[in-house]
């Protein structure tokens, strides 16, 4: 009951009815929004501060793919001593004029060097990346730009394989005996060569980004991973297996220790307990949603994100809460999909892919309000928010203001 004094009316009283949400909610909801390299920095910080939760990293960190950053390619954690790889290869691409499209490009190829300067580049997912930053191009057009690289100083860069790189740099070699090169380096990537050619192998450079610093990319794990069959995982990233401590258990319910200390001990458990029960509902939420939202993408796991069959976050809404026998709100399925990446077998890409932009069902019934108002009648954008509301269709005043604008 909220009560509030009106200037000359004396005291009155309104009732509302708030909405409050509980700390395990907030706690849920929070990491539910988390990629999967937020979270285990998130599970770390947590780790760190609560002694009552246990559980240890692995040693070996899991298989990175894909990359981020805001204009979709790299982002360097630490800056190089020296000259890098990426920064002297972009220098001579600017030095021979290589401009527009063809420069995002190479840039993109760049990107997936590794320290050698092979290319380790998955070409869908690059391709995916790029359309998302409104850069379309063809398979094609990209290795054009591949061979490009390889043709600039230092030759051999971007090259798949040894056999590629070592062509590349095949200028190097006598003319009167590269037509004997390219023979016996066939089956070079095999570990078959003609022995005789060795002096001149030793004249061309096998890893030719070796020279250069290397600068750390950071990598997009995938939260998801969807197999050939449409199969739906989801890929917790080396999280560690999370407990609560034995021993704080006790400590929790141990008499014979002073209050302060019991209480201590039951704070630290109890948020032990939450924390490990919203990570493994965060797991089960959006394993959830993928499996509903992959679910007969057979065309999608045959062509590309091209043959996605575009769903809504309502219709996804409505099917979750029927799997678990009560209401989803639109907003949960918003962050299940947020920043999350998904491994398929033509590659990494967002999830959000999966999603309508925009939600036609609200726009819907919200043409259908206006249309049955009375002569006369017009429902400013709060009442409209408030009559979708009313309907579970949660729609702030500007989104009503934007929509009435499409209709």
């Amino acid at each position: 009951m909220a009560m509030s004094m009106s200037m000359g009316m004396g005291m009155q009283t309104k009732q509302r009815q708030l909405q409050r949400i509980s700390p395990q909610m907030r706690l849920g909801l929070s990491l539910l929004k988390l990629p999967i390299n937020d979270l285990k920095e998130t599970v770390r910080k947590e780790l760190d501060s609560n002694p009552a939760l246990e559980g240890s990293f692995p040693l070996m960190p899991p298989r990175l793919v894909g990359l981020t950053g805001e204009n979709g390619f790299i982002l360097d954690n630490a800056r190089a001593k020296g000259k890098s790889l990426i920064e002297h290869l972009s220098g001579e691409l600017r030095m021979k004029g290589v401009s527009g499209k063809l420069a995002q490009l190479c840039e993109a190829i760049i990107c997936e060097l590794d320290e050698s300067g092979m290319f380790r580049g998955e070409e869908r997912s690059i391709l995916t990346t790029l359309a998302l930053n409104g850069i379309h191009a063809t398979e094609e057009e990209l290795n054009e730009a591949r061979m490009l690289i390889m043709s600039i100083d230092p030759r051999g860069c971007g090259a798949k394989d040894l056999k590629e790189c070592l062509l590349a740099q095949i200028g190097k070699i006598p003319a009167a005996e590269r037509d004997r090169f390219v023979r016996g380096i066939e089956h070079i990537n095999e570990g078959k060569a003609d022995r005789s050619l060795l002096p001149l192998i030793s004249k061309l450079n096998v890893k030719p980004g070796a020279a250069f610093e290397h600068v750390r990319v950071e990598y997009v794990t995938p939260d998801i991973v969807v197999d050939r069959d449409g199969e739906v995982t989801v890929d917790q990233g080396g999280l560690p297996e999370l407990d609560v401590s034995p021993r704080y258990v006790a400590m929790a319910s141990d008499r014979e220790l002073d209050e302060e200390t019991r209480k201590y001990a039951q704070e630290k458990v109890r948020k032990a307990r939450e924390f490990n029960t919203a990570v493994n509902r965060r797991k089960e939420m959006i394993e959830l949603v993928a499996q509903l939202a992959i679910s007969g993408q057979k065309e999608f796991l045959k062509k590309g994100p091209d043959a996605i069959r575009v769903q809504t976050m309502t219709e996804i809404c409505k099917k979750v809460a029927e799997k678990l026998g009560h209401k989803c709100s639109v907003s949960t399925i918003s962050r299940a999909a947020e920043k999350k990446q998904v491994k398929t077998p033509v590659g990494t890409i967002p999830f959000r892919l999966f999603f309508a932009r925009i939600d036609r069902a609200p726009i819907a019934r919200l043409r259908e309000i206006i249309a049955a108002a009375p002569a006369g009648v017009k429902y400013s954008d709060e009442q409209l928010s408030q009559m979708l509301a009313k309907e579970g269709f949660k729609v702030k005043r500007r989104t009503v203001s934007n929509y009435r604008r499409k209709i």
